[in-house]
């Protein structure tokens, strides 16, 4: 049942991936070098940039991987102490490149420590073998409509907190490519995150193998079944399915938990839920007319035409209202679901006529 195009076993560190990737690479030259120096300058802007809740993650992180005051000269450190100075202050205005520079070296050195972990490797082989094993049990049960790729097919990266939790993401999918990043740990101690890395890895991996193995509606980038909040929704309902039958699902599981959400009002006046989940099931792993079908499925329980596109217009549109008050992302994108999903159990025909 199962394809797989090479096999990829462990977690691998990629040190092009990280912050600063050039100046690492490059630390024979002089730090006088124009390109080393732009990449100092580009990992300054970089951590300089975050603010509220991203910038408490931030300064979280930075005080884990390196003791404050650790880089700083004597009179730096009067002006840190003095002033009570954040990570991001310090590097905005007092931090030389040189400093800059050993700081990106302690983070590249973590994230190093992090892919090497045996514990983390081991998880992963564990992970898999339950994933095939709730991947043969959902072929069995024709809930499948395609040939998934094995999820060693796909190499496993860690990525760095700034290509993951601070874009509010703990890891992602590359579909051009076919690798997997993973966020790294980042809220306590250096010594923590590899820890907090193996209680997340069960939801993140899980999630990210079956967009990989799985998800076929990316590929029509015209269907409508193709945008991200169906497509989520839609992936996350897979993956905490296969968790609860591998015993790996989390207590309190609110991953996409609005995008799920919505998906589960869409399908409201469905009475029996193996019914719909059924035919998400297909769409999901199957052909342009499996897709076809559960569209068509969704306007006759709405009797409405085009209704996912229909809420798809209405979720922009609130994104779009709640974006004027500068919140996060993600933030914008939850109060969006969360008021569509309102109009949709209350029936609003301002949603399924327009």
């Amino acid at each position: 049942m199962l394809e797989t195009h090479g096999e990829y076993k462990h977690t691998l560190f990629s040190p092009e991936r990280t912050l600063g990737s050039y100046a690492m690479a490059n630390q024979h030259l002089s730090i006088e070098d124009w390109l080393v120096d732009n990449t100092l300058d580009s990992a300054r802007t970089t951590m300089t940039q975050y603010q509220g809740p991203l910038g408490d993650m931030f300064e979280r992180y930075m005080n884990g991987i390196v003791p404050p005051l650790a880089f700083a000269s004597v009179r730096q450190q009067e002006v840190l102490q003095n002033k009570k100075l954040s990570w991001r202050e310090w590097l905005m205005t007092y931090a030389e490149e040189s400093e800059i520079f050993d700081i990106l070296e302690v983070h590249n050195n973590v994230l190093q420590k992090h892919a090497a972990s045996e514990a983390i490797a081991q998880d992963i082989d564990t992970l898999q073998t339950k994933f095939i094993s709730a991947l043969h049990l959902m072929n069995d049960r024709g809930l499948i409509a395609s040939h998934p790729e094995h999820p060693s097919s796909f190499p496993i990266y860690y990525g760095d907190i700034f290509d993951t939790h601070l874009k509010q993401r703990g890891g992602y999918y590359e579909d051009q490519t076919g690798e997997i990043v993973l966020g790294q740990g980042y809220k306590v101690a250096a010594q923590t995150h590899v820890e907090e890395a193996r209680q997340e890895l069960p939801r993140v991996l899980t999630h990210e193998w079956v967009h990989a193995s799985l998800g076929k509606m990316l590929e029509d980038v015209y269907s409508p079944l193709s945008i991200r909040w169906l497509n989520e929704g839609f992936t996350e309902m897979v993956s905490k399915a296969i968790r609860d039958k591998s015993g790996e699902s989390l207590e309190e599981d609110n991953v996409y938990i609005h995008e799920r959400q919505l998906v589960e009002s869409l399908v409201g006046p469905e009475r029996n839920p193996e019914v719909w989940r059924y035919k998400m099931m297909r769409a999901f792993t199957g052909t342009d007319n499996d897709r076809h079908e559960f569209v068509q499925y969704i306007d006759g329980l709405w009797k409405s035409e085009d209704v996912i596109r229909k809420v798809t217009r209405a979720v922009s549109a609130e994104e779009r209202l709640h974006a004027e008050t500068g919140s996060l992302s993600q933030t914008v994108q939850n109060l969006a679901l969360i008021a569509v999903r309102e109009r949709v159990i209350n029936n609003s025909d301002s949603i399924l006529r327009k």
